[in-house]
């Protein structure tokens, strides 16, 4: 583990698919970075992907990976239904861990996944990346202002037309398919991280032929009588926009809200702004610089991405799917 806490973060890579290169090539824009190694339970894979982004060690399974004494924190990239036993050999393994949405399955897995990390004494962080935008951060700024009033109401989407792959990771039930998990996570997250814990929840989907959801309508109610209308889909492409909307005007998270990069605020009675945020990539190296930055001063979690907030989702995401009859075999 890192002793000085001005010593770059040395990363390892659970996986070698898209979104791990993504992050690995954005890893090299953070200084505070330094990928040390990639696993793949293919050794060739590993070392493909090593010689591919210049990484100095491959490993041929994530046990070693987990072992590894050059490495302090470990990216879980794998697919939904294996991140449960590979956070509990990452984080018994002493490592701290930024894991891919969902970061499991259910809240109980959720919830044994921050007390491990607790007393193992280690980082634990899903990898909401959206909240290390500084779109994001304009955005709770102006609320914070009272530049819109009372938050009333909020709207958001994440829909796309995805290619049917009935063994795929957006369709297979075994590894934990369907819209909720993987893009209703964004607008649920958004919701909940400013209205808090929901007093109503209410959600339709429509089921796949494989039994997963693939369009899904969500309705929470929040203390004091706000609300959120909620949608996600995989069956037609929609645009990806988001509302915030309080009793003194609104804020738009225009396309794509998940990774915003424009931002306006529209006050009653008063002139818009906007505010452009050019990134020059996808926006991966906010969330790996402001984890770096966390490991570096001894936290165990991420204020802006604590595990509480974690489990509040998945708690909201339990009883929607409850009420579906959705259940995935490793749960």
């Amino acid at each position: 583990m890192t002793e000085n806490t001005n010593s770059p973060v040395r990363w390892g890579i659970m996986a070698t698919g898209k979104i791990a290169a993504a992050m690995v090539s954005e890893a090299r824009l953070v200084r505070s970075a330094h990928v040390q190694a990639v696993a793949s339970r293919d050794i060739a894979k590993a070392e493909a992907f090593a010689a591919t982004h210049t990484i100095p060690k491959a490993h041929g399974s994530y046990e070693a990976l987990a072992n590894d004494p050059d490495v302090d924190l470990i990216y879980v990239a794998t697919p939904h239904n294996s991140h449960y036993d590979l956070l509990k050999l990452c984080l018994n393994a002493g490592k701290h861990v930024l894991c891919e949405k969902p970061l499991v399955l259910n809240a109980e897995q959720a919830q044994n996944c921050a007390y491990l990390a607790e007393e193992k004494n280690v980082f634990l962080m899903e990898a909401l990346w959206t909240r290390f935008f500084p779109a994001i951060h304009q955005m709770q700024a102006w609320i914070k202002a009272g530049r819109i009033g009372a938050v009333r109401r909020i709207s958001a989407d994440f829909s796309f037309k995805a290619h049917f792959d009935p063994k795929g990771r957006l369709f297979d039930p075994a590894l934990a398919g369907g819209a909720l998990l993987d893009l209703g996570i964004y607008p649920l997250s958004l919701a909940i991280g400013l209205l808090g814990k929901p007093t109503e929840i209410k959600g339709e989907a429509v089921m796949g032929e494989t039994g997963v959801d693939e369009e899904d309508k969500i309705l929470l109610r929040f203390p004091g009588g706000a609300t959120a209308s909620l949608r996600c889909g995989l069956r037609e492409t929609r645009p990806v926009l988001a509302t915030i909307d309080g009793d003194r005007g609104r804020i738009t998270l225009h396309e794509r809200f998940h990774h915003p990069k424009k931002i306006t605020l529209e006050p009653i009675g008063g002139e818009s702004e906007t505010l452009e945020f050019p990134c020059e990539a996808n926006g991966y190296h906010y969330q790996i610089a402001a984890v770096n930055q966390a490991i570096q001063q001894g936290l165990t979690e991420h204020p802006l991405m604590p595990m509480s907030e974690t489990i509040r989702v998945a708690r909201v995401m339990d009883q929607l799917r409850a009420s579906w009859g959705l259940k995935y075999p490793d749960e």
